[in-house]
């Protein structure tokens, strides 16, 4: 046993660097696709292939994508998921590749079109990190990969395994409404995600959204994008549901509580922001990045749930019809 802890010592900082609890706050977006994909629990013996693919993409894909932009950018600060990431190890590139290609090589033992998708997303997250193009330096072409990469194919990889566990077919305005939805989340939550790294990313040099909207909207611009994405995702996630589900007052009434909740705690942090700004003696910049970190994260994973149980209970009540 003791032999082994050198190794796992040395292992550790790549496992952490795939960001893993990250990215499964990014699993309902597949969920969500394959709901409405027309998704059955009831065939057992695709289940476990469902839960494989889900795996390849968001350990395989967004994992090693993760690790992936450490190593390029040699992070030695608070990124998305960590606040005190280790030291990019030697051949964390390497074992980066290795992951993504793992992934890959599971999807396409499975389904061509799954591996189309899947290369497709480590195609768009090499151009967002590395050096040569490095897309996450210009705000729009960030954003535009994020909401490509992390929402439209996320959700197209769950509405194609769900094909593979039904023969039902969903409605063609229901999928539309759904995943434009789904990826409004992706696209409301990237800039809050930015806010307590704007020092690393200035420094850097790279201009990021939540820097653009503060440029364009002073402090408050983040905040308001997120609130006014956040609310016409809520309308168009709800209305999918209405379309392809059965979906009483009940829903609606979640869908409702759900977003009031979220838009009011993000007042309340946009208000708690711009007073720190005017006020930056009331907190030490390290303390002001550490509320912020813990906000967006939290706020994240309460939204991530919250849309796993719609998922899951919609998929329990199809199964058990």
């Amino acid at each position: 046993m003791r032999d082994c802890l050198p190794f796992l010592r040395r292992g550790r900082p790549y496992i952490t660097l795939l960001r893993l609890p990250f990215q499964l706050k990014l699993g309902p977006i597949f969920g969500w696709g394959f709901l409405m994909g027309g998704g059955s629990l009831v065939n057992s013996i695709k289940v476990p292939e469902m839960i494989a693919i889900f795996a390849a993409f968001h350990i395989g894909a967004f994992g090693g994508l993760t690790a992936l932009n450490s190593y390029y950018d040699r992070d030695d600060g608070p990124i998305g998921g960590l606040w005190t990431p280790p030291a990019p190890p030697k051949y964390l590139g390497a074992f980066a590749w290795s992951v993504q290609l793992t992934g890959l090589a599971t999807v396409a033992l499975i389904d061509l079109r799954l591996a189309t998708i899947y290369a497709l997303i480590v195609t768009l997250a090499f151009g967002y990190s590395h050096p040569a193009l490095r897309w996450k330096n210009h705000p729009w072409k960030s954003v535009a990969v994020v909401a490509m990469g992390q929402g439209i194919l996320d959700f197209a990889a769950g509405a194609i395994t769900a094909t593979r566990t039904s023969h039902s077919f969903p409605l063609p305005l229901s999928l539309w409404c759904a995943g434009a939805g789904a990826t409004l989340v992706v696209c409301a939550f990237y800039p809050l995600t930015q806010l307590f790294q704007t020092q690393d990313d200035e420094a850097r040099g790279d201009r990021t959204l939540a820097i653009e909207l503060q440029k364009c909207g002073g402090a408050s611009g983040p905040f308001r994008w997120a609130q006014a994405l956040l609310t016409l995702a809520a309308i168009l996630n709800l209305s999918a549901l209405v379309a392809a589900k059965e979906a009483g007052w009940p829903l609606g009434l979640l869908f409702f509580a759900g977003l009031s909740g979220g838009v009011w705690k993000l007042e309340l942090w946009r208000r708690d922001y711009l007073r720190r700004q005017a006020d930056p003696t009331d907190l030490s910049a390290l303390e002001a990045r550490i509320v912020d970190f813990k906000i967006v994260h939290r706020l994240f994973g309460w939204s991530s749930l919250l849309f796993a149980f719609v998922i899951l209970v919609y998929l329990l009540h199809d199964s058990a019809r």
